[in-house]
């Protein structure tokens, strides 16, 4: 009977599985098993493609979870048998696979089939709020919930309910609780791994993909490293960065700029004219069809999960209630009446291409909104020899950044919420694998963090996965 490493790579929000090919590739032709009767057996799941990914973390884990099961047993037909798995996430991918492993955690999938990795590639593990502390921050963290129905009030840790006297926490801090089923599930894995891009990567910037409480790359407005001193992983320069190694840099010191002085006000003008100019004379007729579509894609997705409620068999409503009875939490956990859904219909997706701008356009306006400039959070090189010889990792629990050989906490906290604050604190609980990444030639970071198309300024994704396929994923 020949042995299968099952390994199921899952994409991201608006996706499809053409953007695993690249990954699924090089793992399929670079890793191979140490066991001569060990198959590695690559499967890019394919059920959740284009709006679908917009139902519900919780919805789309499901869907994962059954496509996973059914291509497992599907080996046992033809006299195979699944001895091994792992789980690849890519942006959304990621919270989808945690998801999914809940399911399976519950239904006993572990218990015949061992857990190898667990990987994810930029991925919004605390949720993709606008740390900014502006106004227009906050308006944006209020607005864009909407623009991605369920899956946008879960990424946005806006699902929360009270009904009666219970308190239903959101679903990704409910994930990250060391009694649910979830980080139960992953607590199995025998490597738990995470890339996170350090600057151009707003939506799933530096806090969320990498699960820090600080960000010393000031990320959400920072689009270049060339003022930092940096130590990087052998044959990955200057690429992948080597975060046991400290940072080498100093704040400049200048005179704090005046609120409203006329260069700042300029700056702001100049930024927003750009988003403005990109709407009225660049893209028009996409914003027309962004409105029109949301409503088009609103009612489908309606129909949807009533029929997906109609068709349910409790397996959601079991795991939610399995996991509030555990006497290691005291919160209560909310219900979902909805199971499995069969609508597995080909939806049409954004082009490559036209997605990799409409994520930069996003970007802009994220950029537009942070009350700061990059200007605000420059620094230049400075070479500290005490930071050398301490040889002191960045971003420890209790000693979190060198700065000219000095611990610098506070400089560099970023505004979570208390229940993003809780997320990080548990999830980093578990030991993981970290690795920033740097992406120099496109601010499509995001995108060329995978190579997830043909992109000649995607190169240094290749290296990024190199380096995953190479140096993490052993079999």
């Amino acid at each position: 009977m020949k042995e299968i490493h099952l390994v199921v790579l899952v994409h991201g929000i608006w996706g499809n599985l053409s953007h695993m090919d690249y990954l699924a590739d090089q793992i399929q032709r670079k890793c191979i098993p140490e066991k001569n009767s060990e198959t590695l057996i690559v499967h890019k799941t394919g059920c959740h493609s284009g709006y679908l990914t917009c139902d519900g973390i919780d919805v789309n884990g499901k869907r994962i979870s059954d496509e996973i099961v059914a291509t497992a047993d599907s080996f046992s037909t033809e006299g195979s048998k699944v001895v091994k798995f792992s789980l690849i996430g890519y942006s959304l991918g990621g919270l989808v696979c945690r998801y999914a492993l809940g399911i399976l955690y519950n239904d006993g999938f572990f218990e015949k089939i061992e857990p190898v990795h667990f990987v994810t590639f930029c991925t919004p593990h605390v949720g993709v709020l606008n740390p900014g502390k502006s106004l227009s921050s906050r308006v944006y963290n209020f607005i864009a919930p909407y623009v991605l129905a369920s899956t946008g009030s879960q990424l946005f840790l806006t699902d929360r309910k009270v009904v009666g006297e219970k308190e239903y926490l959101p679903l990704l801090q409910w994930m990250a609780d060391p009694a649910s089923k979830f980080y139960k599930a992953l607590l199995l894995f025998s490597s738990r791994t995470l890339y996170a891009n350090a600057i151009n990567d707003r939506r799933t910037s530096w806090y969320t993909a990498f699960v820090s409480g600080l960000d010393p790359f000031n990320s959400m407005v920072n689009e270049t490293l060339s003022a930092y001193s940096l130590q990087y992983i052998s044959g990955y320069e200057p690429t992948i960065v080597d975060f046991s190694k400290p940072i080498e840099f100093n704040k400049v010191s200048r005179e704090a700029p005046a609120k409203f002085s006329p260069g700042r006000l300029a700056y702001k003008g100049y930024v927003w004219l750009k988003v403005v100019a990109s709407l009225v004379f660049i893209a028009p007729l996409y914003s027309l069809y962004v409105v029109f579509n949301s409503i088009h894609q609103r009612v489908k997705m309606s129909i949807r999960l009533k029929q997906f409620a109609r068709e349910s068999a409790d397996s959601l409503k079991t795991l939610y209630e399995a996991t509030a009875i555990d006497d290691l939490v005291s919160s209560s956990y909310a219900v979902i009446e909805r199971d499995n859904d069969s609508d597995k219909d080909e939806i049409a997706n954004f082009s490559d291409r036209f997605q990799d701008q409409t994520e930069m356009f996003v970007d802009s306006i994220y950029n537009a909104l942070n009350s700061a400039s990059y200007y605000d959070y420059h620094y230049s090189v400075v070479k500290s020899s005490k930071a050398v010889e301490e040889k002191k990792p960045i971003l420890e629990p209790k000693a979190p950044v060198t700065l000219k050989g000095k611990l610098a906490v506070a400089n560099f906290k970023v505004n979570l919420t208390n229940p993003q604050e809780e997320i990080v604190k548990e999830f980093n609980k578990l030991s993981w694998n970290k690795y920033p990444v740097i992406i120099r030639n496109t601010k499509a970071t995001h995108a060329a963090m995978i190579h997830r198309h043909d992109d000649p300024t995607f190169k240094e994704g290749k290296l990024v996965v190199n380096h995953f396929v190479t140096h993490v994923f052993t079999v």
